[in-house]
């Protein structure tokens, strides 16, 4: 954690297995309310990946169901008024 004249600035980073289970995606969007509602935090950065490839924020679409892990994990972020910084993959697999 790092403190500036404007409070504390929390960098966090995390990685989301694309075989996640339920409990951990929960696990995941709790974590991120925890996050965002620590008092003295102003501002916080989360770097890593999600693994959620349904999720296109440069449309701000859902390309899965409205009850799926990907959906509520975007309805969260946009709830915490977070913003995704990287519009385009970082690497490739030969099957992609």
């Amino acid at each position: 954690m790092v403190e500036a004249e404007e409070g504390k600035f929390l960098i966090g980073l995390c990685y989301r297995n694309t075989s996640s289970n339920a409990s951990n995606d929960e696990s995941l969007l709790k974590l991120l309310q925890k996050t965002a509602d620590k008092r003295g935090i102003s501002h916080f950065m989360i770097m890593g990946d999600i693994n959620f490839p349904d999720i296109d924020y440069q449309h701000s679409m859902v390309r899965a169901g409205p009850n799926t892990a990907a959906s509520r994990f975007f309805e969260e972020t946009l709830d915490l008024f977070l913003v995704q910084h990287v519009h385009a993959a970082t690497r490739y697999r030969v099957e992609q």
